[in-house]
């Protein structure tokens, strides 16, 4: 296996296997083959990240990484795996983590053989490459979105992709999706053509763009909060700093490799934090298996004023211990506008805070 890396990120899971970066790629592998002979002749599964590792390489500047999973197969016991190679989007490369749960396809002949799920096949080209080189992420929940505007705004993102992406999720925004292509400077109005389509309040754009009178195209305004933000120490907030991870040392993008992501404005949350669950290494120190792992507390939110920090792990809700980290949407939708306790753990040490939480969306 590659050299493990020790990072953390943000929850969500916008995996990018991208075909449209590989085409006439054939000096190595970049796994793609096999996930597209896997999508015909295998049979789906979820599977946990268990650790990540570096190949050495990289496609239009996007790693290939590999990955160790748990496979857990709906028809047999769940197995360890090993995903060889993977091609993923730079912008998502803080997102890979020990804990994450990925869609998989094996081959029910020879198990060992495992790739990401590449989804059903893309529709017909339209010409507009936002949106013929998209693949969504629909990580939200029904009627929790506000109302998109009549058109996008559209942003150049920084040169630190995983920090735009940290910011715009502790500002509310909801990622929609990720169009990724190469080719001449690109035309914004076609991408606010899909952002249209889309529903987007906003998107975000790399590489070299073309000039356009009526279109608007400031640089991103929001910034994540720095490591260690909110009184916790560095130390604390390292492992779970996606903003911090790298896999090796990525070059420069090229003008001629773009990336566009898509985000709605979400509606004010419950608590406002992303997190995950504990990894086995973090099991194993805290002597544990329940609880939930703050990645990210969104600004303003009543988990902000309740001074919950990113690295804490939450271990009870309103007297509830987390058990099941699935369930705790819909139980804090049936708590919503209450005041209640959350016991959580801070560098080990046992804490209490009382929170005021938002009333649930309509």
């Amino acid at each position: 296996m590659n050299r493990r890396l020790s990072r953390g990120g943000v929850l969500l899971a916008l995996l990018l296997p991208l075909a449209g970066s590989v085409a006439g790629c054939a000096i190595f592998d970049t796994g793609m083959s096999e996930a597209k002979d896997l999508q015909r002749v295998g049979l789906p599964a979820q599977a946990e990240i268990l650790s990540i590792g570096e190949t050495g390489l990289t496609v239009n500047d996007n790693p290939v990484i590999a990955l160790d999973v748990e496979v857990r197969p709906a028809d047999r016991p769940p197995y360890k795996a090993t995903i060889k190679r993977l091609l993923v989007s730079r912008l998502e490369v803080p997102q890979f983590q020990p804990g994450k749960v990925i869609p998989v396809r094996f081959d029910p002949k020879d198990p060992s053989r495992v790739s990401f799920d590449l989804g059903p096949p893309k529709a017909a080209r339209t010409g507009n490459p936002f949106i013929d080189n998209f693949v969504p992420k629909q990580s939200f929940v029904a009627g929790a979105l506000a109302p998109p505007p009549a058109a996008p705004l559209l942003y150049r993102g920084s040169s630190d992709d995983a920090a735009d992406l940290r910011a715009l999720i502790e500002n509310d925004y909801v990622p929609l999706g990720v169009a990724t292509f190469s080719g001449g400077a690109a035309d914004p109005r076609q991408a606010v053509e899909q952002g249209q389509r889309l529903g987007a309040t906003l998107v975000v754009l790399y590489g070299e763009v073309l000039a356009a009178p009526d279109i608007s195209l400031a640089p991103l305004p929001f910034q994540p909060r720095p490591p260690g933000g909110d009184g916790a120490s560095a130390d604390h907030a390292a492992d779970t700093a996606g903003a911090q991870a790298t896999i090796g040392s990525l070059p420069p993008r090229s003008k001629s490799d773009h990336e566009a992501s898509f985000w709605a404005k979400s509606r004010p949350p419950v608590l406002g934090i992303m997190n995950r669950p504990l990894n086995d290494q973090e099991k194993a120190r805290l002597l544990r298996n329940d609880g939930l792992v703050v990645e990210l507390v969104t600004n303003g939110s009543p988990a902000a004023a309740a001074h919950i920090q990113q690295g804490d792990i939450i271990v009870a809700i309103d007297g509830k211990t987390i058990l099941d980290p699935l369930a705790v949407p819909a139980f804090l939708q049936s708590i919503a506008g209450r005041k209640v306790r959350i016991d959580l753990l801070r560098d080990g040490t046992p804490h209490a805070v009382e929170v005021q939480l938002n009333q649930a969306t309509p």
